[in-house]
């Protein structure tokens, strides 16, 4: 059963991202605007996981300082990423992104949490990052600082993974609605902080662009593909190993990210996408 949640979660992490995708089309993704779309996917996420999880407010001091870290980690990856998409980079982070999610984690379990080792899982991380650079990663020439930078957001993102594994599995956890509550609420009231700094700082204030009530559905939706995705990886987390749980949601999310784009989008898969989609649905099946 854990099994087929992590490949609901993918695909719902998939819609997540096709959304995401169309909304930044009318909207933009200018630093400012993806400050404000995660402003408001918290501020959506906190009235959603208050009623999935039955109106109660759970809280402990441990769930609360790994909730801030981790969406700290995020926030922090995300202002680092934006130097690599100024760059032209996005293949790249992409890249670096997603497969350090995958990466650090399956490491974290063989060295720390005593998590068996296997010939052929090995293989499929291999393949997936394979797959991965043949999707994602872009043909530039990559600079020191860019190497830097892609390194910085594959560590980061690979540390929200091993959080949200190690809250999981300790007795001091709350349940994982309500951490998706938490973590909700934190990105609110960090990423309201920053809104706030980019008004005071702008010494000329354009006049904003009301939202759209198309963007604001948009919103809603991202937040509860994304908090239901994070949702049933957290509880799978709590009974699979890690180096089962992160392969096969990146793997799955690559693949589910590729058919939507083809069948949403219209956006026509090149040979080496289809080489690429082929190897990361057999890497993700050797976990399986």
């Amino acid at each position: 059963m854990d099994l087929l949640f992590l490949m609901i979660s993918a695909a719902l992490l998939a819609g997540d991202f096709l959304i995401a995708g169309l909304y930044q089309r009318r909207e933009g993704n200018s630093p400012e605007k993806v400050f404000r779309f995660n402003f408001f996917i918290g501020l959506f996420s906190v009235f959603i996981f208050f009623f999935i999880n039955g109106g109660r407010l759970e809280f402990t001091a441990f769930s609360g300082i790994l909730a801030l870290v981790m969406t700290s980690l995020a926030i922090l990856y995300t202002l680092l990423g934006f130097k690599i998409l100024a760059a032209g980079g996005i293949a790249y982070y992409t890249f670096f992104l997603m497969t350090g999610g995958m990466v650090v984690p399956y490491i974290w379990g063989l060295l720390f949490l005593d998590e068996a080792f296997s010939w052929l899982r090995l293989i499929g991380l291999l393949l997936i990052v394979g797959s991965a650079s043949l999707i994602y990663a872009g043909p530039q020439k990559l600079s020191p600082k860019m190497i830097g930078l892609c390194a910085a957001i594959f560590l980061l993102n690979g540390f929200v993974s091993v959080i949200s594994k190690e809250h999981q599995i300790s007795d001091q956890a709350v349940s994982s609605a309500a951490y998706v509550f938490l973590t909700a609420m934190v990105k609110v009231l960090l990423c309201g902080g920053i809104l706030i700094y980019y008004h005071f700082k702008k010494k000329e204030k354009a006049e904003r662009a009301p939202i759209s009530g198309l963007s604001i559905l948009l919103l809603a939706a991202s937040a509860l593909l994304s908090g239901l995705s994070y949702m049933l990886q957290l509880n799978s987390a709590a009974n699979l190993p890690a180096t089962i749980v992160y392969p096969i949601v990146t793997g799955g999310g690559i693949v589910f990210t590729v058919a939507a784009g083809w069948i949403f989008l219209k956006e026509k898969p090149t040979k080496q996408l289809l080489l690429g989609v082929m190897l990361c649905f057999i890497g993700t099946c050797l976990f399986i």
